[in-house]
């Protein structure tokens, strides 16, 4: 199964989309699936709030972006931070858990390689 085809199939059927993951790269398909994620959550969120007129209160503390266009901006800042906060955590948990279970320990389980 192609990876939108497994992602459709997880709200139907969820049991089936777990055995199409069985032979996927797991890193790759995980950053595929946050990016939509980041991105769907960006256009919903962000573009609603700037297509409506909203503006932030309080004013934004990053002073290159003026209350007018913060949410316009935040379209294409939201998914490039929210990645790098996933990346990060990720590389955080990995350095947490590397000493409990040791140097060589796999970390396929946990979606980290």
């Amino acid at each position: 199964m192609s990876f939108g085809q497994i992602w459709l199939t997880s709200y139907f059927n969820p049991a089936r989309a777990v055995e199409g993951f069985k032979d996927k790269p797991a890193s790759q398909w995980d950053l595929y699936g946050m990016l939509i994620r980041y991105a769907i959550a960006s256009f919903l969120w962000c573009l609603t709030a700037y297509l409506a007129g909203c503006t932030p209160s309080p004013e934004p503390y990053l002073t290159f972006l003026s209350p007018e266009n913060y949410y316009a901006t935040l379209v294409l800042l939201f998914p490039a931070l929210t990645l790098a906060t996933w990346l990060l955590h990720g590389a955080l948990a990995h350095l947490i858990l590397s000493p409990v279970l040791g140097s060589s320990a796999s970390f396929c389980a946990f979606g980290v390689v």
